[in-house]
């Protein structure tokens, strides 16, 4: 169940970016029918599709774990879990509660891996990435 919810949110982030990359194309002409998309935009637009799927790529190879009293999880930056040990120790009791503080702790470090590794690509296509909005350079 929890990796089914894992791969839901991988499936999610993959379409939020097609969605995306579908309004800009395609919608752009209906906001301003004045200005119809350049062959060099659709080939911009195209360009980061294929960057964002080698990003995809290289998050897979890329392991996060976290940690809570004797559960580890490492889980890849596109949160797909990698693994999951219990020491020995740990009271049956406690699993569910440890594994559920690891998996989330793990889980939110792999988003913002991908995160910082999204905005890379969305920056050099020239979309505003979080520390231009912020202010940053």
């Amino acid at each position: 169940m929890l990796q089914q919810n894992i791969k839901t949110i991988s499936l999610t982030l993959t379409l939020t970016l097609t969605l995306t990359l579908t309004l800009v194309l395609f919608l752009l002409p209906l906001y301003n029918p004045s200005r119809m998309p350049s062959f060099s935009q659709i080939k911009d637009m195209f360009r980061l599709q294929r960057e964002a799927k080698k990003v995809r790529k290289e998050l897979k190879k890329i392991h996060v774990e976290a940690e809570a009293r004797g559960v580890k999880v490492v889980v890849s930056a596109e949160m797909d879990v990698v693994s999951i040990e219990i020491a020995p120790d740990v009271s049956r009791e406690s699993i569910a509660a440890n594994l559920l503080d690891a998996l989330n702790r793990a889980l939110k470090k792999a988003q913002i891996v991908a995160s910082e590794r999204m905005q890379g690509v969305m920056g050099e296509m020239g979309f505003p990435t979080e520390s231009k909005i912020k202010g940053g350079v």
